[in-house]
């Protein structure tokens, strides 16, 4: 929302960055002891496919979700390191 009670549209990296930042800060807060692949896996497997198969070469894993991401059991990361969970992209 901008000041005068608008609305901007907003997309690309440059929007979607600070967003999953926001979502990973999140995750950390609430589970300080992860690292980085261990969030990383956290954040990809509560993410919502919304009818894509995943990964979708325009999605990747779909619509990231804060309330999934910090609640949802999830099963421990399976990658060592954040770089092996990126390889498929």
């Amino acid at each position: 929302m901008v000041p005068n009670g608008g609305y901007v549209q907003w997309s690309g990296t440059s929007a979607s960055a600070p967003i999953v930042s926001g979502l990973v800060a999140l995750v950390r807060a609430a589970y300080p002891k992860l690292n980085a692949a261990e969030v990383m896996n956290r954040v990809i497997a509560t993410a919502n496919p919304n009818g894509h198969v995943v990964p979708s070469p325009v999605y990747g894993n779909g619509l990231i979700d804060a309330a999934a991401a910090v609640t949802a059991s999830v099963a421990p990361s399976t990658s060592p390191t954040p770089t092996a969970l990126l390889q498929d992209w």
